[in-house]
């Protein structure tokens, strides 16, 4: 019994240092971002690249793009396409919004509380 009682904290720590890492992988990626995004030499493409490669930043930048807010007549999912629509003020937004987020829910998560994602 105590065995897999040690066994079972153990694992629920590793999930935790698990994800404590990812948020800050994503924060530490939204950071870099908000520089390339700012940068008078901005390359959409390469920074559309680098948004697809982290589901949880993409799908905030296309939400915001296929908002109500552009009026667009057709759906974005083209990350590099959405960059261009979006521009260097408002992706940076939604990159620090994502910072927001992921910090909350650090900060809920060390509280021991839980998170409605479908708020945010």
């Amino acid at each position: 019994w105590r065995r897999r009682k040690f066994w079972i904290s153990a694992t629920s720590l590793l999930i935790r240092l698990v994800k404590d890492s990812m948020e800050n992988s994503i924060v530490e990626k939204c950071k870099e971002l908000i520089v390339q995004a700012t940068d008078e030499d901005v390359d959409f493409r390469k920074l559309g690249n680098d948004i697809a490669s982290q589901n949880e930043i993409l799908s905030q930048v296309l939400k915001r793009v296929n908002s109500i807010e552009f009026g667009l007549d057709h759906q974005v999912d083209d990350p590099s396409h959405a960059t261009v629509i979006l521009g260097q003020r408002r992706l940076a937004e939604v990159l620090e919004n994502v910072i927001q987020v992921q910090e909350r829910l650090a900060e809920d998560r060390s509280a021991g509380e839980r998170v409605d994602m479908t708020s945010i």
